[in-house]
């Protein structure tokens, strides 16, 4: 039994010896592993994260909200393990991730917790109206303490950070080329931007146009807009008119419309809402889109 003991306290001394830094500094060992998980509406279920998931960045900050260190592991990374492994000094630290970030998405002032943001890029850049879907955000933060003698590991739970909006348009005609749809819909007041806290900066508002794309199968447009987190209480309105600014055949209030259809974006985080647009002659009904079931792993 004793010897059983010695050779684990001489295991440990030797782990930590080879984490030693070259200046004798203190440990250099990637000593704090973080793990990445998703769970939507169903805690306890089995794990998601990988099914919504293109990519992920970590951003890490000190006690004092100064970037420490960002890093980004791509889906093939993750698939051979759901996390990041840090080599941090001791001390508190605020861990900010990010899914599926592309060029369509840009971060601002990183450097500083209370100052960073990320957004449209198209909207950075000057446009006022958006003519790209937003990128399908989820986002997750946590606040550790790392003491570089012990090995830790956290779990990230992330959340959804945007509203599909799933839009259909019914009884117009197929298009003579690809070229584009005779239609328009654009959604007025959605959130170009949110803090690395989550949250939309309820502040800031743009248009986004659907990229409507005909569906052969069906004779529909479809668009999906990936629309950052807003309230049942929003003043978006969805514009449907003809293509290249012509005849405004329909304009919907979405609050009305998720009161008139007793739907909520705020009771659930796996939120969505589908609508469709219906030509009916002279006139334009809408409805919500309920003819099939969305996939729940779709991003």
């Amino acid at each position: 039994m004793k010897g059983y003991k010695y050779i684990t306290i001489l295991f440990l001394a030797f782990t930590l010896v080879g984490c030693i830094r070259d200046d004798g500094s203190g440990l250099d060992c990637d000593r704090t592993r973080i793990s990445f998980s998703y769970y939507g509406d169903a805690p306890g279920s089995a794990c998601r994260f990988l099914d919504k998931t293109d990519n992920v960045t970590l951003f890490v900050y000190d006690s004092d909200g100064k970037l420490v260190l960002t890093e980004t592991k791509d889906l093939a990374a993750l698939q051979s393990y759901k996390g990041i492994d840090l080599n941090l000094p001791d001390g508190n630290y605020t861990l900010v991730a990010w899914t599926n970030l592309t060029s369509k998405t840009q971060v601002n002032n990183a450097e500083q917790l209370s100052e960073a943001v990320l957004g449209c890029a198209d909207y950075y850049a000057g446009s006022s109206l958006i003519q790209h879907e937003n990128d399908s955000v989820y986002y997750a933060t946590k606040n550790i303490t790392v003491v570089q003698s012990t090995f830790r590991n956290e779990e990230m739970q992330f959340s959804q950070a945007h509203v599909p909006l799933r839009i259909h348009v019914t009884g117009v005609a197929a298009p003579m080329t690809r070229a584009g749809a005779p239609v328009d819909v654009d959604i007025v007041n959605l959130h170009p931007q949110m803090g690395f806290d989550g949250a939309s900066t309820r502040t800031l508002t743009t248009t986004f146009r659907a990229p409507l794309a005909y569906d052969a199968q069906t004779g529909d447009y479809i668009a999906n807009v990936y629309a950052y987190r807003f309230s049942d209480d929003n003043d978006i309105q969805l514009n449907l008119s003809g293509s290249g600014g012509g005849e405004l055949f329909k304009t919907l209030a979405l609050t009305d419309f998720m009161n008139e259809h007793s739907i909520s974006v705020e009771d659930k985080d796996e939120a969505e809402i589908a609508i469709r647009f219906r030509f009916n002659n002279t006139s334009v009904d809408v409805s919500p889109w309920e003819e099939e079931d969305v996939d729940p792993t779709q991003k």
